[in-house]
Order: structure tokens, then C-alpha cells, then sequence
């Protein structure tokens, strides 16, 4: 019985066929969207598996050995497993690793911002791509996300990206990621902006990765340097420049076009027929350099300015050359000189006179910020007879500009001083020497140019430029707030001069926006103030303009004539006071500004005609039970000044 059971049993598993096996696929080292065949056994019974492959996605087979095919949109480590119920349920397990054989390229090297660069998916699964490339544009925003395997994109700015492209139509989780690092375009830039022929230009290569940069300046000059040469043009045109990389062997150069004008240079003389030992006054005009070398042909050379007067000690003719950049310059420039034993020319002309101005701001001072050079100066000359005007405009003592004009019957004649070199911070002449003729009177005006550090100004509200005080006023002064101002210097002084070098001047701070004086300056004198506002780490971050001011007598006499009460509210009372003003000098057809004060604020203003000027009216709001000062000024109204003729000072 025993024997029949064993073969029974026997019998029973030789019947039964095999169920599952271990799983096996194909190819071994699959990449992504690789078509993978899986495998469970290896009869050719046909098994129902349900497979589970690790990505989110399940699949089943009903064929001999059990195979089905898959394939993975993502890289990675992956557990697949399959599930048998044909005999009972039972499964089985494998890892398999999927390899990454997709990489992006770009294209052309170096990446710069605004060059169009070519993009590509290489070893690309299934196309369209869905393209992030990192600045915020993602390709196909909208209706299609997607694009082809290659594609073109220009980043505006420099920086690093990371480009990632989702294969599979864009349902790929895991992007193909390339990061760049993008930088500025290479460029050319040079000073000056149009240079003149034979004038030296400094060229610089921005951007550039090497120090070894080939140079194609367009004329026909190649030369192999730095990232900075210098260069000069024989011939005005236009040209165009390039600069290579590595020497010369990168294959997208830097190019400019630059702009040659013809040579402005020249020489100017004032008088090309002197006689013996009469002054020539020579002037290298337009040159480039601030020196120059003279050679004046009669064995006396030197390095000097633009300007220059020579005297010839012996008759004959004189040939003058100049040569720009204290010599340097392949350029020479050539002007004839004839000597003779008299003076060519016989002149009436006198210099009576001379006024100095700058037509910025009409007056004789300016403030200016440092590298500024639109400053404009202006020359009035009084003049007698007829003759040829020889002179030159002086910055700080030094000649800068020649003045030629032949004159005639007239009196008055204007120079502008049009063009200013940019000068250092502090405190500059202008002026003008007369060679021929001198001038008939003793001292020559200058004017007061101060190049500031600080391009931020305090406005000034009061005291009015050139407004009048009379001797005794008290004065008051206010000016605008400053943002970030912690304290302000207030100072006067004798001259524009002190006050802006800051020498022999009444200096105080103050916390405020005003600051007054008890006035005891010198009758008939003119005084300058300014105001600076410093931070609170006592930094000067800002200055004002210069204003003057006049202490003068006053010419008219103020009575008051009538007193009467208005109306009393509460602690105020408000009265009308009535004046008469007599004084030869009040002229009926001019204009007269009335201007009124209680207790140091001002309570009324208007303007009068001279002939309704003798009785002046206004009312006043005065404090009862304390004494109150009212204070009475009339000032003319003179091309746009105000001059002050009566001041009358009431306690009530």
C-alpha cells in the first residue's frame, strides 16, 4: 500500500509542468529606449504573468515562455517583477539598470549673451522635445511645450544655465541636463570716438579669454598684442577693425567700424611780418598733445604749450615747424615768418577797457562738478580806433587760446572762451593777456572757476542773489532741506575767491535750514555765501551755489504818517499803517518792490509804481501786550535786481 502511494505522488509531480523561472531579458546593458524583452520560463507552455516594471507601468503576457517587451523613458535602477496565477500564485523578482546614452551639445563655442546658439538632443528616443533652457523660456509655451531634437536659442544676458530637454513628447520626468556658463559678447571699444589722421587711438578687447589678441585694423596693419594697443591712421575713411582671440585662432573675431576725420591741426600766427624783435605769438592749434615742439628756425628749439610768443633777433625769412607730441609726431606742420628791420604795420588801436563774465551764469564765479567742460566764458572789450587785436585767453597764468580780429570803427567787441579743458578739483583763473595792443588800464579782471568733487547741490532760498541790505539789518538766510543732511557749514566771505577755497572766510554749522546774522559788514560792500551739507559720518555730500549781497545806505527817507486799528481778535490786533516816501532819486515810471516784516517774518509784499510810491499803505497783524518790530523796505526793480533805497524800522 505504502509503494502504491510513493508512486502516486510521483506520478502526480511528473505531470505537474514547470511554473515560473528566474526572469531574464535582453539586451544585457540596456540604455534608455531600449526595446527590452522579459522572460519567466523557458517551456512552451503558455502562462498568464502580470508584470509590475518598476516605472509606474504594468503589462501582461499569455504566450509561450512568457515573454513581453518594455522599454524606459528615465535612467535608473529599476525592480521588475512578475506575477503567476495558473497553478497558484507565485512571482518573481529581478533589478535591472538602465543606462543614460542621451547628452546635449551646443554650439558655437564660446557662449556668449546674444549670439544665436544651436541646441541639440543627441541619441533623441522619441521626438517632439519638450525644452527648458534655464532664463525662462521654455520652448512652446502654450499650445505645443514641445520642439524637434535640435534647436536654435539666444540668451540676452550673461550668466550660467542649466538646459533640460524631456524626451518622449515631454513625458519624460528625468530631463537630459547640460549646464553652460554664458558670458559677455567680445567687443572692441576705443577713445577717441572719431579720431582725427595721425592722432593715436587706444583700442581695448573686452570680454576677451586670452591675452594674445591679433589685430586687423583695416588698413592694411596687422600686428599680434595685448588686450589694449594704440594705434594711428595716416588717412581719414573709414575702417573696419577686428580682433582675433588666442593669437588668431578663433574663428568668431570681435569687429568695429571706426571713424577717421581729417587732421584739424594747424598753425596759427598773429603776425607772419614782425619787425626785429617784435613779439610773434604762435599758436599749435587742434593739436593733440598738451606739448608740442617748436622749432622756429633761427636755432632755437623747444618743448612747450600751443601757445607760445617768440621774438626773432635777426632779420630774414624763417621757416617754423611743428611737431605734435612733444616731438614724437610723424606729421610736421610748417608755417613761413619774414623778418624785417621795422614793425609791418602801424596802429591806432587802444584797449580801453575789458569785462569778464560767464555766460553760464552771468557773473564772474562759477561752481562747477568735477569733468564738466560745457562752461562757457565771455569777453567784452572796449576798444578805440582801428588795428589788429592780438591776444590770447589765460586758464591759471598758462596761454590757451589765441585771439586775432583786425578792429575798426566800433567801440565794443566780444570773445567766447567756448571750449574748457576738463581741469582738477579746486579753484581756477580765467583771464586774457593783450600782447598787441596793450592794454590801457592797470589791472586785468579774472574769473573764478571752483571744479567741485561733489556733483550734489543744496538749493538756496533767501537772501535773493545781489539783493541790497542796509547797514544795521539784521540778515536772514535759509536754504532747502538736503535729503540725509545731518548739519550744514554757512559761510560768507570778502570775495568769491575765499569763499570757495574756503580762506579767510566766517564759517559755522548749524542743525538748521536758516541761519541769521546781526549785519555790521562795511557800508557799499559786496559779500558771497554758500551753504554745504555734510552726512552724518561728516562727509560733504553737497554744496550750493555763490550768492552776494550789498550793505548800501538808504536814499530815500520813510515817515510813518497814520496809524490806525483794524480789528482786535483774541491776542491779535490788526492795524493800517500808512508811510510817505520822499527822494529825488524815485523815478515815476519805474517799478518798486514794498516788502514788509513783523517780528523777523515777512507779512506783506507788492509792487508799486514810482508815482504811486510816496504813500504806501499795508496792513500789519501785530501781538498785543508785548512790543513788535515792523520793518519797512522798498527796493527799485533794475534789470532784474533789486536795489534797496529806503529801510524804516517801527516798535509798537
Amino acid at each position: 500500500m505504502r509503494i502504491k502511494k510513493i508512486l502516486l505522488v510521483i506520478i502526480c509531480l511528473s505531470i505537474i509542468p514547470t511554473l515560473i523561472y528566474p526572469i531574464t531579458y535582453t539586451p544585457s546593458n540596456p540604455n534608455v529606449g531600449t526595446v527590452i524583452t522579459f522572460r519567466t520560463t523557458n517551456d512552451n507552455y503558455g502562462h498568464s504573468v502580470d508584470w509590475s516594471f518598476g516605472d509606474g507601468t504594468t503589462g501582461s503576457s499569455y504566450a509561450s515562455y512568457g515573454e513581453i517587451t518594455h522599454y524606459y523613458k528615465n535612467p535608473g535602477t529599476y525592480t521588475v517583477r512578475a506575477d503567476e496565477n495558473y497553478y497558484g500564485y507565485i512571482h518573481e523578482t529581478i533589478t535591472i539598470t538602465i543606462s543614460e546614452d542621451r547628452y546635449i551639445t551646443v554650439s558655437p563655442t564660446p557662449y556668449v549673451s546674444n549670439r544665436q546658439l544651436t541646441i541639440t538632443l543627441v541619441n533623441a528616443k522619441s521626438p517632439p522635445i519638450k525644452w527648458d533652457f534655464g532664463d525662462g523660456v521654455v520652448l512652446g509655451r502654450g499650445r505645443s511645450r514641445t520642439g524637434p531634437s535640435t534647436v536654435t536659442h539666444t540668451y540676452t544676458n550673461p550668466g550660467s544655465y542649466t538646459i533640460r530637454a524631456y524626451d518622449y513628447n515631454g513625458s519624460a520626468t528625468v530631463p537630459v541636463t547640460k549646464t553652460i556658463s554664458v558670458g559677455n559678447p567680445k567687443r572692441i571699444t576705443w577713445t577717441p570716438k572719431t579720431p582725427y589722421e595721425d592722432q593715436e587711438v587706444s583700442f581695448t578687447a573686452l570680454y576677451f579669454r586670452s591675452s594674445n589678441i591679433k589685430w586687423d585694423f583695416g588698413d592694411g596693419t596687422i600686428v599680434r598684442g595685448s588686450k589694449n594697443v594704440n594705434h594711428k591712421y595716416k588717412n581719414a575713411g573709414i575702417y573696419t577693425v577686428k580682433a582675433y582671440d588666442y593669437g588668431g585662432d578663433d574663428n568668431f573675431p570681435a569687429s568695429a567700424q571706426i571713424q577717421v576725420r581729417e587732421d584739424p591741426r594747424r598753425v596759427i600766427v598773429t603776425n607772419p611780418n614782425p619787425g626785429l624783435s617784435e613779439p610773434v605769438v604762435f599758436q599749435a592749434l587742434n593739436f593733440f598733445a598738451d606739448a608740442v615742439k617748436w622749432d622756429f628756425g633761427d636755432g632755437f628749439e623747444t618743448i612747450g604749450p600751443p601757445v607760445i610768443v617768440h621774438r626773432f633777433r635777426k632779420t630774414g625769412v624763417f621757416k617754423v615747424r611743428v611737431y605734435d607730441y612733444e616731438g614724437n609726431s610723424s606729421k610736421v606742420f610748417e608755417t613761413t615768418i619774414t623778418v624785417t628791420t621795422k614793425p609791418s604795420h602801424a596802429s591806432s588801436l587802444v584797449i580801453s577797457g575789458l569785462e569778464l563774465f560767464f555766460k553760464n551764469n552771468n557773473k564772474n564765479y562759477l561752481i562747477i562738478p568735477n569733468g564738466v567742460t560745457n562752461v562757457m566764458a565771455k569777453a567784452r572789450i572796449k576798444y578805440e580806433g582801428t588795428g589788429i587785436l592780438n591776444a590770447y585767453w589765460l586758464i591759471d597764468g598758462h596761454p590757451y587760446q589765441l585771439i586775432n580780429r583786425v578792429l575798426s570803427f566800433g567801440q565794443y567787441v566780444e570773445f567766447y572762451l567756448e571750449k574748457i579743458p576738463a581741469l582738477v578739483v579746486g579753484y581756477h583763473t580765467i583771464s586774457i593777456a593783450f600782447y598787441s595792443p596793450k592794454a590801457n588800464f592797470e589791472k586785468i579782471p579774472d574769473l573764478g572757476l571752483f571744479v567741485s568733487p561733489i556733483s550734489k547741490y543744496v538749493k538756496l532760498v533767501l537772501p535773493f542773489d545781489k539783493e541790497s541790505f542796509a547797514l544795521g539789518e539784521d540778515i536772514k538766510f535759509s536754504w532747502r532741506k538736503y535729503p540725509l543732511a545731518m548739519k550744514y557749514s554757512f559761510m560768507i566771505g570778502s570775495s568769491p575767491k575765499n569763499l570757495l577755497e574756503g580762506k579767510n572766510v566766517k564759517k559755522v554749522f548749524v542743525n538748521k535750514t536758516e541761519y541769521s546774522i546781526n549785519n555790521k559788514y562795511k557800508e557799499g560792500e559786496k559779500y558771497y555765501w554758500r551753504v554745504e551739507a555734510y552726512d552724518i559720518n561728516d562727509n560733504v555730500i553737497a554744496r550750493s551755489e555763490v550768492r552776494e549781497f550789498r550793505i548800501v545806505r538808504s536814499i530815500a527817507t520813510t515817515q510813518e504818517k497814520k496809524r490806525e486799528d483794524l480789528l482786535s481778535i483774541g491776542e491779535n490786533r490788526y492795524l493800517l499803517l500808512s508811510f510817505e516816501l520822499t527822494s529825488q532819486y524815485v523815478k515815476s515810471n519805474s517799478y518798486y518792490l514794498v516788502r514788509v516784516f513783523v517780528n523777523g517774518n515777512k507779512a506783506n509784499e507788492f509792487v508799486l509804481e514810482g508815482k504811486d510810491l510816496k504813500l504806501i499803505r499795508t496792513s500789519v497783524k501785530t501781538r498785543k501786550g508785548v512790543e513788535n518790530i515792523i520793518k519797512l523796505k522798498v527796493y527799485e526793480i533794475h534789470k532784474n535786481r533789486l536795489k534797496l533805497i529806503s529801510y524804516k524800522v517801527l516798535k509798537i
